[in-house]
């Protein structure tokens, strides 16, 4: 079994943008994210199966979906997780409308989902302690793809690891 989700990729612009951000943040306040784990989670799919994972795959691919756009303009505290993260109150409908169909994905295929609504942010930083005011300029991210993306956990902590990229596209990916 492999812990799995959906998510959005940034391209490393997105990732500098993030990184510079994350440089005002006081380690003891809270324990940044590794860079290269810098997500926008679509859908998070828990334990996967092969046979699940599969059925995954070949559903994804027959998504119609235009690219569309983020912008991530407030630095929120979310105290139970104990996040900092950034978040996007300004998003186009296609985000949701992807998760929803991700989640359909899912959900046919025996996934037990976290029934959470969807509100796209990009963690920062992990064993957060209290909000932090910093100035920032809005990040905007325009995306013409999602992942599939597999957690591992190692000796050096979380590494996300693509299994397979789709394009956005209004005509099937097969």
């Amino acid at each position: 079994m492999k812990r799995q989700f959906f998510a959005l990729w940034p391209d490393a612009d997105l990732r500098q943008q993030c990184l510079q951000i994350m440089q005002n943040i006081p380690i003891s306040l809270a324990r940044p994210v590794t860079p290269a784990n810098l997500h926008v989670t679509l859908q998070f799919l828990g334990q996967v199966n092969p046979d699940q994972e599969q059925a995954l795959l070949a559903a994804a691919e027959t998504l119609c979906i235009s690219p569309m756009s983020l912008l991530f303009d407030q630095l929120n505290y979310w105290r139970k997780p104990g996040i900092l993260c950034l978040s996007s109150h300004n998003y186009d409908n296609q985000v949701s409308i992807l998760a929803a169909q991700l989640a359909a994905i899912a959900q046919d295929n025996g996934i037990q989902l976290d029934q959470q609504p969807f509100r796209p942010h990009i963690t920062l930083a992990r064993k957060a302690h209290a909000a932090l005011a910093i100035e920032f300029s809005p990040i905007s991210w325009i995306d013409h793809g999602f992942c599939l993306v597999e957690s591992c956990s190692g000796n050096d902590g979380v590494v996300y690891k693509v299994i397979q990229r789709w394009e956005l596209t209004t005509v099937p990916n097969s």
